[in-house]
């Protein structure tokens, strides 16, 4: 992972402002579509290509609901300093300030300094390339949207025609997602995720995660988001360093939760699923403010670059799962990460009742069902008879001799 973005204090007070508005947000519209992850896609005004996906969801913080042309321009596009944009007579209307945009520039580097970059880097034979080691130069630049202009006032029909283009690029908000699906229930991710908890986890020591039953879910949309806050944790075990925490209200805790949900925003965004925040996670949103407000010099920074690792990581796995139908780990990942083959069921018995404990995979709450066993919404565990003792046994068993 890079080392913490470094920032200017405007750039720091900018997206310090833009997070902490979209928290104020949630309060204020009562919790409803929070991260406004289903809207139209900012892009660029000339360029008509939308930001990379951590700049999409930055800009949507603010301007998802503030503007209804999400089109962007840079200063020299609305200038039109050299004559070779579309429209003159642009001007930046008074009071308006620009929004952050990141621009990351790959390039190699050998141990003499020597600096290539990837067009030239691909045609070197492969004996050269060990040579070079990848990486990445980051800058931040300002745009504005096409509304924090006069292009309106003075370009109307073609103002009008934008508002038409922007209504039919509205995309129905996704119900499921086979990609997703495989990677939480299929078992394409970097550690095992199981169900039948009573609660959402992420265990860093046994680096897994347990999830409630999909049907104890509200909706699909809700299932996703809670999946992916929780994988966004799990990037720690590749990729992120762990920030320690220990207990509700720690500087750890409000980071890492911050860095989880905005991250599942992320991803929710990338494949179009409406995402919502828990009640679990609204209780966060005081802790977040009050870490933004004490020390943003600091926290901001370290939350950018954790949301842009744990983002990227898993928009990559998420592409390959797309492409090949399988997660591909990197060398340094599967150094890293260390996954059981199982999880381990225990049983007891409780008020006449078989009470089986653990964290039981999609396969083996198919089994435990199949039995008989029933599901305890309330305590997070499964029961049975004491009559199924015998087939609860060989589950058991079977699951073990596996790990």
């Amino acid at each position: 992972m890079r080392k913490n973005v470094k920032m200017s204090d405007a750039q720091i007070g900018r997206y310090s402002e833009m997070i902490t508005s979209a928290l104020t947000s949630m309060e204020e519209t009562e919790w409803q579509k929070p991260w406004n992850t289903t809207m139209v896609m900012p892009k660029n005004f000339y360029r008509k290509k939308e930001f990379g996906i951590i700049n999409k969801f930055m800009l949507m913080l603010m301007g998802a609901n503030k503007y209804k042309v999400q089109l962007y321009m840079t200063l020299n596009q609305i200038k039109n300093i050299n004559g070779t944009f579309k429209y003159d007579g642009l001007s930046i209307s008074k009071g308006e300030r620009a929004y952050p945009v990141w621009s990351t520039t790959v390039f190699y580097r050998n141990e003499d300094g020597g600096i290539i970059y990837p067009k030239q880097y691909d045609e070197l034979p492969e004996e050269e390339k060990e040579e070079f080691t990848k990486c990445f130069a980051d800058k931040i630049y300002p745009e504005w949207n096409i509304e924090q202009t006069n292009f309106a006032e003075i370009y109307p029909e073609d103002y009008a025609k934008l508002l038409e283009q922007m209504e039919q690029e509205k995309d129905d908000i996704a119900c499921t997602n086979e990609v997703l699906d495989k990677m939480i229930e299929g078992g394409e991710w970097i550690c095992p995720i199981g169900f039948g908890g009573g609660s959402a986890c992420f265990y860093p020591n046994q680096k897994r995660i347990s999830l409630p039953l999909r049907s104890t879910f509200i909706s699909n949309a809700a299932f996703y988001g809670t999946a992916l806050h929780e994988m966004a944790h799990s990037t720690k075990i590749a990729i992120r360093r762990d920030f320690g925490k220990k207990s509700w209200g720690d500087e750890g805790y409000a980071i890492e939760e911050l860095v989880a949900e905005m991250t599942s925003a992320i991803l929710c965004m990338h494949v179009g699923i409406e995402k919502t925040i828990d009640e679990q996670h609204k209780a966060y949103v005081t802790s977040w403010r009050k870490e933004i407000k004490k020390e943003k010099n600091k926290f901001i920074p370290l939350v950018i670059s954790h949301i842009f690792a744990a983002a990227r990581l898993m928009l990559r796995h998420y592409a390959e799962v797309e492409s090949t139908g399988h997660i591909q780990l990197s060398d340094h990942e599967k150094a890293k990460v260390v996954t059981e083959a199982a999880t381990q069921l225990l049983m007891d018995i409780e008020d006449d009742q078989l009470k089986i404990t653990g964290t039981p995979s999609p396969v083996q709450v198919e089994q435990l069902e199949k039995v008989g066993a029933t599901y305890d919404i309330d305590n997070g565990v499964y029961r049975a008879p004491l009559e199924l003792i015998t087939d609860i046994c060989t589950i058991i068993t079977n699951v073990n001799e596996a790990a």
